[in-house]
């Protein structure tokens, strides 16, 4: 690993990014990955997790991505 650098997570659940009945879950990663850079993620992994939808107060199951990067301190 380059000096000054550090390696770092990042989680991404699907429904943080709904707004308005709108998903912008890919659009959010999309600018994430820009940010960081191609050529400093180690690594995308899926995810499942489940929460309490509001509306219905049932369990749902949901989505998302973890990624490992590198990042400067």
């Amino acid at each position: 690993m380059a000096a000054g650098t550090t390696i770092k997570v990042r989680s991404f659940k699907r429904t943080e990014y709904i707004e308005i009945g709108r998903d912008t879950f890919d659009q959010h990663l999309g600018e994430f990955f820009t940010a960081i850079g191609e050529e400093n993620i180690i690594q995308i992994l899926p995810m499942t997790y489940e929460h309490i939808d509001i509306a219905t107060e049932k369990v749902v199951s949901d989505y998302g991505m973890i990624v490992v990067y590198r990042s400067k301190v």
